[in-house]
């Protein structure tokens, strides 16, 4: 099949990846590349792949006004967001695609599904956001698109604005995190971007507390909120390594005796779940969002939401679980290869002939530990 990914324009798709989203849009790219697909991603300036990337040319905006990129590859505003994707849009339209698959957070691709004249598949990557969340209500009434959620817990979100969604799962590419026999005895780490709901300090606090070294990964994304409230925290058994490549985080988590998933907004799915766990490596985490349906019995602890003592009893449990339990799980369940599967059916059935609009069941795994 031809097909077309649109990627959310923040950031290029490339490591080290900015986040989650970047990353599984980017292993989508690859594994259906693999399959054999004619894929075109349409992505920021600089994203790199093995499909062919397509990025919005400079616009002009006004007159002598050229649209700018910020260092980073994204765009710097919303107004030129909007010119941008609707250059991607008028780019997909005239391009013989078979199906499109819209990873985009921003509202345009999804208002204007219905122009395109071919099927449309796009997946929830985030709660129901204002902006999103009214262009995904109004595609309803079209039929224009087919939606897909990351998770149980992201369909149930959308459910008031969206009656047809389908559950898929995220994937990861289980050779690019290794599992390693030699656990360190004392440590834990902690991945992610460092932000106010992602709480790196509330697993700094319940490290120490667990009586646990921590190193912590990640990109500064707020930098008052680390100034305030991570910076003061970090000594001898809290480190920062800042923003590290895709090699040098697997070996980091593969090396932890547990992963502490602090988050304390409701993660849509919570990718460094299923990273950590392919790793070998049990998860200490928050009941946020998708973390039941991620960690299962014997690959971690979950307690409640923002709960220090709890996270620190889950940390001491966590450590006593056995790494190929949480490597098997893994393996069965998030593979990147299963999800391009799953898509790779999804668009050939919307290609094809006409889709049965009813949501299948997902399969639950059994719970994780609860403290």
């Amino acid at each position: 099949m031809n097909i077309a990914l649109i990627a959310p324009l923040a950031f290029p798709i490339r490591e080290p990846f900015a986040g989650g989203l970047e990353m599984q849009v980017s292993g989508l790219c690859d594994a259906l590349v693999e399959r054999g697909h004619d894929v075109t991603l349409f992505a920021a300036q600089g994203s790199e792949c093995s499909a062919r990337v397509v990025s919005p040319t400079t616009l002009m905006l006004c007159e002598g006004e050229r649209a700018a990129y910020s260092d980073e590859g994204g765009c710097l505003d919303q107004a030129q967001e909007f010119h941008h994707y609707v250059e991607i849009m008028t780019r997909v339209s005239q391009g013989g695609f078979d199906v499109v698959h819209n990873h985009s957070l921003f509202h345009l691709p999804a208002a204007m599904a219905h122009l395109l004249p071919m099927p449309v598949v796009a997946t929830l990557h985030v709660p129901p956001f204002t902006f999103l969340r009214n262009a995904v209500r109004q595609s309803q009434h079209y039929g224009s698109q087919h939606l897909v959620a990351v998770s149980e817990h992201c369909r149930r979100a959308w459910s008031p604005w969206a009656q047809r969604v389908e559950v898929i799962h995220n994937g990861i590419d289980l050779s690019a995190w290794p599992q390693t026999q030699s656990k360190a005895s004392d440590c834990v780490v902690w991945a992610g971007r460092m932000c106010k709901e992602k709480a790196p300090h509330l697993a700094i606090d319940a490290a120490r507390r667990a009586g646990k070294r921590i190193v912590l990964a990640g990109p500064v994304y707020a930098g008052d909120y680390f100034d305030a409230h991570v910076a003061p925290r970090l000594g001898e058994d809290a480190v920062h390594v800042g923003h590290l490549n895709q090699q040098e985080l697997g070996a980091l988590v593969a090396s932890a005796q547990c992963f502490v998933f602090s988050s304390v907004w409701e993660e849509p799915f919570g990718l460094v779940l299923a990273e950590a766990l392919a790793c070998g490596t049990p998860v200490a985490a928050f009941d946020s969002g998708a973390a039941r349906e991620v960690v299962a019995q014997g690959c971690g602890a979950i307690c409640p939401i923002g709960d220090v003592e709890a996270l620190a009893v889950a940390i001491g449990r966590a450590c006593q679980m056995e790494p190929d339990t949480c490597r098997a799980h893994a393996r069965a369940s998030f593979g990147m290869g299963r999800m391009a599967r799953e898509y790779e059916a999804l668009y050939e059935r919307l290609v094809l002939g006409p889709l049965a609009m009813s949501s299948p069941q997902p399969t639950a795994a059994p719970l994780a530990e609860v403290v």
